[in-house]
């Protein structure tokens, strides 16, 4: 039981990295340094400000870590986050048109019920990857969408 949980734990903390990987795809390799990426969510689930053990947190690590030039933060329920406002290169904001003007990629990294309600109109041309499954599918058919879920077979 103990080395199913140590395997479990692994894959779990692995999994903003594999995110990242998986959503930069989307820019067509494009040039990281020169990239605006917004990341929608900062609290650890849907519908609560409460950021512990946020999977947010590395992501950005990650984005950073691939040299991204801009990294906004959205999150409808988190208006300060003292350990990102001491990072250059990381923005919070409480604005979302704000947050996604002029991306050059949109993860969505919490499932809060605002964001579910968020279409073409909204994201436009920008790429999103939805890390939390919870946007339409059919949106695929009109914009550049890549999403995982829990077991919907959607990557």
């Amino acid at each position: 039981l103990c080395e199913v949980t140590n395997i479990s734990r692994a894959i779990n903390d692995g999994m903003p990295s594999y995110c990242v990987r998986q959503a930069i795809k989307l820019l067509d390799f494009a040039n990281l340094a020169k990239s605006t990426i917004t990341v929608l969510g900062l609290a650890f689930r849907g519908d609560v400000s409460d950021t512990r053990y946020s999977p947010t947190y590395s992501i950005i690590k990650e984005l950073q870590r691939f040299g991204v030039k801009e990294i906004r933060v959205h999150d409808p329920l988190v208006s300060s986050d003292p350990s990102l406002s001491n990072q250059s290169n990381v923005f919070l904001t409480s604005d979302l048109k704000k947050a996604v003007r002029n991306s050059n990629l949109i993860i969505l990294a919490t499932d809060h019920q605002e964001y579910k309600k968020l279409g073409k109109t909204f994201f436009g041309n920008i790429p999103v990857y939805d890390g939390r499954g919870i946007l339409d599918r059919n949106l695929a058919k009109e914009i550049k969408l890549l999403t995982i879920g829990q077991g919907k077979n959607n990557l």
